[in-house]
């Protein structure tokens, strides 16, 4: 009897030692991230001056927090994280460091925090300011010229304005493919015009670098000036890529537009074009309409299932003295 009462007594207290446990493992609480701040504003500073946000994570949470990737919307700045996993009640440092002359003006940046807290997957912190650059660049520092004409000159005209009647600039540096003429005067204490003149004498890539050397005060980068173009005539295509239909059973129809760069399409042009187009595309007459030709592209059964299969095709578009253009025909998307 008194062996049965020992029996029923340890099954008791069995039941009860378990019931304790789950109910310990259903009662704790996931991870919680909590940061102090979510807001740093650097304010006006000098912009060759590197800048440092930090934060303090901490997990308020039951259970171990994991801070799983963590990025941010600018090349501008760099993230650095002391600890990466969090036990409750633990706390870490993150940082964003904003990089010295990497970016100009007014800003608003933002760090994404991704952690293991089921309640917030992605923490969003801001880092705002306004980087002064010792040179002010209008209408701005980097210029798109466009196609410009062999043999003819590209000219423009920028405003550089001082930070204060302090700066002293050197004599600007040229690095150009092409014949480069700049000249920098002084319009006032503080403000200057540079002029550039620019002799596009052959065919090929435009890429212009003027930097203009800070001789006082010391310590600044020298602000760039860079001017891209394409000299000589160049051949595009509207749209530049096609896509092929899932159904493939029955010859297709594309439209596509040439357009020339750089230059007019006269008739004479027009009846040189050419196209260098793999077996199974065949190709109409083409229409001029509003310095466009179009053109209307069939594209056969068997070449669509044999492009699908291979993988991309390309179609070229010439005429003489010009760079041609590339079509890009794809398989179906999926």
């Amino acid at each position: 009897m008194e062996l049965a009462v020992k029996i029923k007594y340890s099954i008791l207290l069995f039941f009860i030692m378990f019931s304790a446990g789950k109910s310990g493992a259903a009662d704790t609480l996931p991870p919680q991230i909590a940061v102090d701040k979510d807001k740093v504003d650097f304010g006006s500073y000098e912009a060759r001056l590197p800048k440092e946000a930090v934060y303090t994570i901490t997990n308020k949470g039951g259970s171990l927090l994991k801070l799983v990737k963590i990025r941010n919307n600018c090349s501008c700045a760099v993230n650095k994280v002391d600890k990466a996993d969090l036990n409750p009640g633990e706390s870490t440092k993150f940082s964003v460091t904003v990089k010295g002359d990497s970016i100009y003006g007014p800003y608003s940046k933002n760090a994404y925090i991704e952690t293991n807290d089921p309640n917030q997957k992605i923490t969003t912190l801001n880092f705002t300011g306004t980087a002064v650059p010792i040179l002010g660049i209008s209408p701005k520092s980097m210029v798109y010229a466009g196609v410009l004409q062999k043999g003819g000159e590209y000219k423009d005209k920028f405003m550089l304005e001082a930070e204060n009647d302090k700066v002293e600039l050197g004599e600007p540096v040229v690095d150009c493919a092409y014949p480069a003429k700049v000249v920098m005067k002084k319009e006032s204490q503080k403000s200057y015009s540079l002029e550039v003149s620019i002799r596009t004498e052959t065919p090929g890539m435009l890429k212009c670098k003027i930097s203009i050397p800070v001789k006082a005060p010391e310590g600044w980068k020298a602000p760039e000036i860079l001017i891209i173009g394409d000299v000589g005539r160049k051949l595009i295509a509207i749209p530049s890529s096609l896509v092929l239909p899932k159904n493939m059973a029955q010859a297709v129809e594309k439209q596509v537009s040439i357009k020339l760069l750089g230059d007019k399409l006269t008739n004479e042009m027009i009846n040189k074009i050419t196209w260098d187009a793999p077996r199974g595309i065949s190709i109409g007459p083409g229409t001029e309409k509003d310095s466009l030709v179009e053109y209307k592209l069939t594209l056969s059964p068997e070449f669509m299932k044999t492009a699908a299969k291979t993988g991309n095709q390309t179609l070229k578009v010439s005429i003489p003295d010009a760079e041609p253009a590339v079509i890009t025909i794809s398989p179906p998307e999926n």
